[in-house]
């Protein structure tokens, strides 16, 4: 997930005229904040993107057997043949008995994605070999109603300046109403308008942090079930709600 810098993480509430350029930064190893242990068996739908060396660098999930949808921002300036897919691990680092690895055929970034505050943050990547894990269904639109409570999961970071883990979390953030993301969007954003059909927020506008994090870009924002966002960029980790990739638009 691409990150506003804590130095801009001021209340939102009382409106003080913060901004900041609407340009992406570099993903970073993923991570949830506040959350719990989620098991592999739980969500065989997770996976992680590795690089050449085998270093992750953002997740995905599995929409089918022989394609993963992730974020845009996840794959900028890079090539299928530099992506594997790794599934059926709850820790990155051990090998789980039935866990595999396939190579990545194409990348399909939405059209128009410039940077992840101005929305399209969305990508499918086509396998080179089907996996055998359970893809995980689209949402309906009504996931979208504030108060609707989601679960976002990745794997690595657990706080701002929090140790990293290998292992994935996953914690439940309530979608926040339409307004709020865009007084919020409003405050942090310049140079472009909020647009509720390509994206939302998720998350808590008071302590405690129970957040995605810096870098869990392109990991699910699961609702009922089913996929509803994308993680896409956020003020922070912890401090305001997350801003998701509105699925239904791109992929409903």
């Amino acid at each position: 997930m691409t990150t506003v810098g804590a130095r801009w993480c001021v209340a939102v509430l009382a409106a003080i005229a913060v901004v900041v350029p609407a340009v992406a930064t570099a993903a970073v190893a993923p991570g949830i904040v506040g959350g719990d242990v989620v098991d592999i068996a739980d969500a065989p739908w997770m996976v992680a993107l590795v690089d050449q060396q085998g270093h992750p660098f953002c997740d995905g999930v599995l929409i089918a057997p022989g394609s993963v949808v992730t974020a845009a921002h996840c794959v900028g300036g890079r090539t299928a043949d530099g992506i594997q897919v790794l599934g059926g691990r709850t820790d990155l680092g051990q090998v789980t008995p039935g866990d595999t690895v396939t190579t990545v055929d194409s990348i399909a970034v939405e059209p128009g994605f410039l940077a992840a505050q101005r929305g399209a943050d969305i990508a499918v990547l086509t396998l080179t070999n089907d996996v055998p894990y359970r893809p995980l269904p689209i949402a309906a639109d009504t996931s979208y109603r504030p108060g609707t409570m989601g679960t976002v999961l990745g794997w690595g970071r657990l706080g701002q300046a929090g140790p990293d883990t290998t292992v994935m979390h996953g914690v439940r953030v309530p979608i926040v109403p339409e307004a709020t993301c865009r007084k919020l969007y409003d405050t942090f954003v310049t140079g472009t308008a909020y647009d509720p059909n390509a994206m939302f927020c998720a998350g808590y506008l008071t302590p405690p942090g129970r957040d995605a994090c810096q870098g869990d870009g392109g990991g699910p924002l699961v609702v009922d079930g089913r996929l509803a966002g994308i993680v896409s960029w956020s003020i922070g980790c912890g401090h305001y709600p997350s801003f998701y990739t509105k699925v239904t638009t791109y992929l409903g």
